[in-house]
């Protein structure tokens, strides 16, 4: 298995690849990203701080400054930092790693949407252990991925764009991605399983961070 540097390095080459695609296709995506956006603007207090991990071209983070929340953007690939900021023109978009990038401060709401998958098993309590550092007390964390029966992980290639480089994944299991939450100190409080429209299977989780968690 590569090392945590190349995995990221290389997941940042391909989607800096793929960001023009994602551009074109961003319209087919804008009514569930509106949606995923209203959902999780009621859990919150108005104005909230909101940080998109993983913002790809910015599509929930449009609606959220919409609403009016104070919205934030991150993301690994300077060529979608780029799109995002282009569409979120008064928002700030942050370019680098989140395990190690320097946050200006907390959230009331973090969201994820398939963001998890990319890193490897070895750094997924690391994972979880900043979404908790960086969720104020009280506050929701959204994560989405892949569902899968079966925990694995390895190079796999988008069969949905035309890229033929793969990037690394790994499958999450339903009772993993609970797992990881409550042994962080969250409690779900909202679980839904999707189809998008590639027919793709999607696990929507919310978590709220205990008050008392350090």
């Amino acid at each position: 298995m590569p090392d945590y540097p190349e995995i990221r390095d290389s997941n940042r080459h391909v989607y800096d690849s793929l960001a023009a695609q994602y551009e074109a296709k961003a319209w087919a995506r804008i009514p569930s990203a509106v949606r995923r956006a209203r959902f999780l603007a009621g859990l919150v207090p108005p104005e909230s701080r909101v940080l998109d991990v993983g913002c790809g071209v910015g599509l929930t983070m449009a609606e959220f400054d919409r609403l009016g929340f104070d919205v934030t953007g991150l993301d690994l690939s300077p060529q979608m930092a780029r799109l995002t900021q282009a569409r979120n023109p008064t928002c700030q978009v942050l370019i680098g790693d989140f395990l190690d990038l320097t946050l200006p401060h907390s959230y009331e709401l973090i969201l994820a949407q398939a963001f998890i998958h990319l890193f490897p098993v070895e750094r997924s309590a690391a994972l979880f252990q900043r979404f908790r550092t960086c969720v104020t007390p009280g506050g929701v964390l959204s994560v989405c991925t892949n569902v899968s029966v079966s925990s694995a992980q390895g190079w796999s290639v988008k069969d949905d764009y035309h890229l033929p480089t793969p990037r690394f994944k790994k499958f999450w299991r339903r009772e993993e991605v609970w797992a990881a939450l409550t042994d962080n100190g969250f409690t779900v409080i909202d679980e839904r399983q999707t189809v998008d429209i590639r027919g793709k299977h999607f696990l929507e989780v919310c978590a709220r961070r205990d008050r008392l968690t350090g």
